[in-house]
């Protein structure tokens, strides 16, 4: 054992393999989840200066989250945008994560960024309706994920 302690990336691509573990293990991202995230996360990011906003559109709450994470340093050329009345994309063109070859090394065969979680379950919150967060496609560099809004639940 050696005396080296491992650095705050390291420490963060741990916890991304974790949940991608977690991930494949359920096989599903569904409501409990998003809810008890839309819970929690808005919480910790409040620390750092994040609130939800409903007098914000959502395009604008997220937006507002992902300035936040951009400063971290952590994801660089994101893009969130609407697809239309009930789907969004949310494009992360450069994450240090993947960068480590997470993506390659775990080889999930269904995951969710991490980063998805966090804006699905900031939609999750504004809507009274389910949001439902389809697989990431995740590439060397980042990830893309689409984000549905449906009034009747999902199967």
């Amino acid at each position: 054992m050696t005396d080296e302690q491992p650095s705050e990336k390291e420490v963060v691509l741990l916890l991304h393999a974790v949940m991608y573990a977690f991930e494949e293990a359920s096989r599903e991202i569904d409501k409990r989840i998003l809810f008890y995230v839309s819970q929690k996360i808005p919480v910790i990011l409040g620390k750092f200066g994040f609130n939800i906003d409903k007098n914000k559109s959502p395009t604008e709450n997220v937006n507002s989250i992902l300035d936040l994470l951009r400063k971290t340093g952590y994801i660089e050329q994101v893009e969130f945008k609407e697809l239309d009345d009930r789907t969004f994309e949310l494009v992360i063109g450069k994450c240090a994560m993947a960068e480590t070859d997470v993506h390659d090394i775990l080889s999930p065969k269904r995951a969710f960024c991490p980063y998805s979680i966090i804006v699905a379950s900031i939609l999750q919150e504004l809507f009274d309706e389910n949001v439902v967060l389809f697989s990431s496609e995740l590439t060397d560099k980042g990830s893309v994920t689409i984000i549905k809004r449906y009034k009747h639940t999902i199967i």
